[in-house]
C-alpha cells in the first residue's frame, strides 16, 4: 500500500518482478512522492518522477539486499552505477559479483566486515573504499545506506555511493604539502641550531677577553674607560641570549 503516514514509497516500477521492495525513502522524496500518489491516476507520473530524481544524483542510489544465506544483489540501482562501477543495473540485480569483481582486493575484507557489522547491528553503512573501474582506473568511492531486516531475515540496505577521487587527490595534495612543511621547519631548526652554535663560540672567546682584560686592568683604567669595558661585555652577554633565544 501506499500511504501518506509514513510515506512508504513504491519502487516497484524500477525492480523486477521477483524483487519487488519497498522502502522509506528520505523525507524530502517522500513528501513529493506521496502528493502525487495522492492524486487519482497519478502514479505513473509520480514513478516517472522519481527516475528522473534518481539518474540526476550524482552517483548511484540503490538497494542493496543481503539474503540469509550470504548471498546478495542489487534489487534497484539507478542507472549511475556504470560511473561508480562500470557495471549496468541489470547486471547486478540478481547477484552482486560483478560489483566485488571490480573492488580493490585490499579493501576487499573491510568491505565485507562493514557490511556485516552494519547489518547485525542494523546501523548506518559509512566507508570509503577503492574500486576499477573499466575507463576510470582506480578511483575513490564512498557510500552511505541504511539497513532494514525483512521478514525473511534478509537485510535490505537504501543509500548511495558516489565517486570522491578528486577530494582524496587534493588530500594527498593538502598531505603532502603538510609533509613537506614540516620537513621544512626541521631543516630550519636544525639550522638554527647549528647557526646559533657557530655564532655563540666566536662570541663566548670575545666575552672571555674582555672579562680578562677587566680583571688585569682593575683599578687602572680610567672612569670612562672602565665603562666603555663594561659596555662591550654587556652587549656580548646581551647578543649572547638573543641567540639562545632563536633556539
Amino acid at each position: 500500500p501506499r500511504g501518506r503516514g509514513n510515506c512508504l514509497i513504491s519502487w516497484e516500477c524500477f525492480m523486477p518482478t521477483s524483487y519487488r521492495y519497498r522502502f522509506l525513502a528520505s523525507p524530502a522524496l517522500a513528501h513529493y512522492a506521496a502528493y502525487h500518489l495522492a492524486k487519482p491516476h497519478a502514479s505513473w507520473q509520480a514513478e516517472a518522477s522519481l527516475r528522473e530524481l534518481a539518474h540526476h544524483v550524482p552517483g548511484v542510489v540503490y538497494l542493496y539486499l543481503l539474503r540469509p544465506n550470504g548471498s546478495s544483489c542489487f534489487p534497484y540501482a539507478s542507472e549511475g552505477i556504470f560511473d561508480v562501477y562500470g557495471v549496468t543495473p541489470q547486471q547486478v540485480v540478481d547477484d552482486a559479483s560483478p560489483v566485488f569483481a571490480v573492488l580493490d582486493p585490499n579493501d576487499l575484507e573491510r568491505i565485507r566486515q562493514s557490511i556485516q557489522a552494519s547489518a547485525e547491528s542494523l546501523s548506518i553503512w559509512h566507508l570509503e573504499y577503492r574500486a576499477h573501474h573499466p575507463t576510470k582506473g582506480w578511483i575513490w568511492l564512498e557510500g552511505r545506506a541504511t539497513p532494514r531486516r525483512l521478514d525473511d531475515g534478509s537485510v535490505l540496505w537504501h543509500g548511495f555511493i558516489a565517486d570522491i577521487s578528486r577530494r582524496k587527490h587534493h588530500e594527498a595534495v593538502l598531505a603532502e604539502q603538510a609533509r613537506q612543511l614540516q620537513a621544512s621547519n626541521a631543516d630550519l631548526e636544525q639550522f638554527a641550531y647549528a647557526v646559533s652554535h657557530d655564532m655563540r663560540q666566536p662570541l663566548r672567546m670575545v666575552s672571555s677577553y674582555l672579562q680578562l682584560l677587566e680583571r688585569s686592568l682593575s683599578g687602572r683604567l680610567q672612569d670612562d674607560e672602565q665603562e666603555f669595558l663594561a659596555f662591550a661585555l654587556d652587549g656580548a652577554r646581551r647578543m649572547d641570549s638573543m641567540i639562545v633565544s632563536l633556539l
